[in-house]
């Protein structure tokens, strides 16, 4: 599948929806929304915000626990050129961010203080919308590496820092994980929030490869459905295996955002066929996998395996350490986000010489002859 460099994310959609009109997007226990359905929502969207005087240079913030709005303001806001931001506790901390207009579906919350603008169903399309409809009306859609997507980090290691994607970094790390998601074969169920980094990562590559996205955490309704692959942190495995019984076998399950131990490696064995587990940052996208394997004997092997980032283990003078010693992470790869907006120290430390250091300590272990996994 072709896309000609089609950077804009909307745009990018409005090519799978044309070239896959009918296949699902978002699958709820409510309601199947096709490809073309949801682009059609994406531009009634994108109409209204228009309207509201949304467009290149503005910053929209949204607080909503609705998937089908979350998508859709995002990809609306691609179109329109202005910019995307999820309201939370510290937003109103984040100096460089500053948004301009504050959107909310009706179960989300407010803030005393904040004008929000509220999506109801008028925002929905009134009139069928077909695929094929030019954009003629967005022409002021950004340029490729303006900023797009603002996202603050956890703050586990200090103050939450903030920095901003591309539409162009946004589009090459979608299409860099093009391997996880099979054109048109891939149905997909997120323990992520759905306004959370990790989800909207995974949102994209399912839609921009003409995949499915199961909208629920019923896993009757994944079986029912033909979902082949699950993605979600640690914790949130934990969690839900230990409050939720899994009847049927998964093709795959992708695990990030912390250490994946053994022990729940063994436990996903049980449910999941293939488990990947992912190492990466807001700042890098994915930059390193490690597929674990559980032996008959309850072994768990992990054989790395590298993706289109280079990652490298160096010493304290950025000297590459041999397999088995330790030393700091750097990363490096083509779609890197911008330096942190309100961070220079931290910039000092983190973005050298085009590498990120993210301050991890790690170690390259050789599993077998030609076979490593990273640590």
């Amino acid at each position: 599948m072709s896309y000609e460099q089609i950077y804009n994310i909307g745009r990018a959609f409005q090519k799978i929806a044309r070239d896959y009109p009918a296949f699902p997007a978002i699958i709820s226990e409510q309601a199947t929304i096709s490809n073309v359905q949801l682009f059609a929502v994406v531009v009634s969207f994108a109409q209204r915000m228009q309207a509201l005087g949304i467009g290149r240079g503005s910053l929209v913030a949204l607080n909503t626990g609705d998937t089908v709005a979350s998508l859709a303001t995002l990809m609306a806001t691609s179109l329109l050129g202005s910019r995307f931001v999820v309201t939370s506790k510290g937003l109103a901390r984040q100096k460089p961010v500053q948004p301009t207009h504050f959107l909310k579906t009706a179960e989300a919350s407010g803030k005393s203080g904040v004008a929000f603008i509220e999506i109801d169903k008028s925002w929905l399309p009134q009139h069928p919308v077909s695929a094929s409809d030019r954009l003629d009306a967005f022409e002021g859609y950004a340029d490729a590496d303006d900023p797009w997507m603002y996202l603050t980090t956890s703050g586990t290691t200090g103050t939450p820092k903030t920095l901003s994607l591309s539409q162009a970094a946004v589009f090459g790390r979608t299409m860099a994980v093009g391997e996880d998601f099979p054109v048109a074969r891939t149905t997909m169920a997120s323990l992520f929030g759905n306004t959370s980094r990790p989800f909207y990562a995974r949102a994209l590559g399912a839609l921009l490869h003409a995949g499915t996205i199961v909208d629920s955490l019923d896993p009757g309704v994944w079986r029912a459905t033909g979902v082949n692959v699950v993605f979600g942190s640690p914790r949130q495995f934990e969690q839900f295996l230990d409050e939720t019984s899994i009847p049927a076998p998964i093709a795959r399950v992708e695990v990030s955002g912390a250490k994946l131990t053994d022990e729940l490696a063994v436990r996903l064995s049980e449910v999941f066929r293939h488990i990947t587990d992912v190492y990466g940052a807001s700042e890098t996208s994915k930059s390193y996998s490690n597929i674990l394997t559980v032996t008959a004997e309850g072994k768990v092997v992990r054989v790395g395996k590298p993706l289109d980032s280079i990652v490298e283990i160096v010493d304290d003078q950025s000297n590459p350490c041999a397999a088995g010693v330790e030393g700091y992470v750097r990363v490096r790869n083509s779609y890197m986000s911008s330096p942190y907006l309100n961070a220079p120290k931290a910039n000092a430390k983190a973005f050298v010489d085009g590498w990120f250091y993210p301050g991890d300590i790690g170690l390259l272990k050789v599993i077998s002859e030609g076979s490593i996994s990273a640590g």
